[in-house]
């Protein structure tokens, strides 16, 4: 990601101290998370302290598993030009690419981490296990996942579409919480998936740069 590449995205353009961002915002979630598990709302089966070599390859493989259906959405927002996919195409070249241009792979390794333990935490451990715990009945998960999901989406409202496309990856990382009985999975494949996709993202956005640039000489 050397600045010879990304000349089309200026300093001065990007938001200031995107990483001091990243860890108050994600870092912050956690906090909260965690406060507000200790106050005993949150997946109270899933202790913070219960983390074993069983559970650690679990939530590896419900991770890897978990990520399949996550970059098919990547690759259909990217491959296909209508509805709903033309319009997260178009949010992320003009407002994610800018954001992370000048960003190393580091920087994104870190954010990535952080965006996905942050979330993950608050979101999935949090509100949706304190919600599965709350509601009665047979129907409470499945309240939990939806409800815990829709607010994730909001989290991220760039725009409608976006809220969508979001919502349904936090249905899918809710979803591997409740199979694999561990916060981890969807820590781990949140983290991994946004790793992945922002690298590929910058890639393809450079990729276009170049074919212009030739096309053009």
């Amino acid at each position: 990601m050397s600045d010879e590449n990304n000349d089309e995205f200026p300093r001065e353009n990007q938001p200031p101290n995107l990483m001091r961002l990243a860890i108050l915002v994600e870092g912050g979630l956690a906090l909260l998370a965690i406060f507000v598990g200790w106050l005993g709302f949150c997946a109270a089966d899933q202790p913070l302290s219960q983390v074993d070599s069983t559970i650690i390859s679990s939530a590896f493989i419900w991770a890897a598993l978990g990520m399949l259906p996550m970059l098919l959405i990547l690759v259909a927002m990217l491959r296909m030009d209508f509805g709903i996919f033309r319009t997260m195409r178009q949010t992320v070249d003009e407002m994610l690419v800018p954001l992370f241009a000048k960003c190393t792979v580091l920087d994104i390794l870190l954010i990535s981490v952080l965006a996905g333990f942050g979330e993950e935490l608050f979101f999935r451990w949090c509100l949706q296990g304190g919600l599965a715990a709350l509601i009665s009945g047979p129907n409470g998960e499945v309240i939990a996942l939806i409800v815990a999901s829709v607010v994730f989406g909001l989290f991220h409202c760039i725009n409608f579409s976006y809220i969508i496309v979001t919502t349904v990856i936090g249905l899918i990382l809710g979803y591997m919480m409740i199979g694999s009985g561990t916060y981890l999975a969807p820590a781990l494949a949140h983290g991994l998936y946004d790793f992945v996709a922002l690298l590929y993202i910058l890639k393809r956005a450079n990729w276009v740069k170049n074919s212009q640039i030739e096309e053009n000489s």
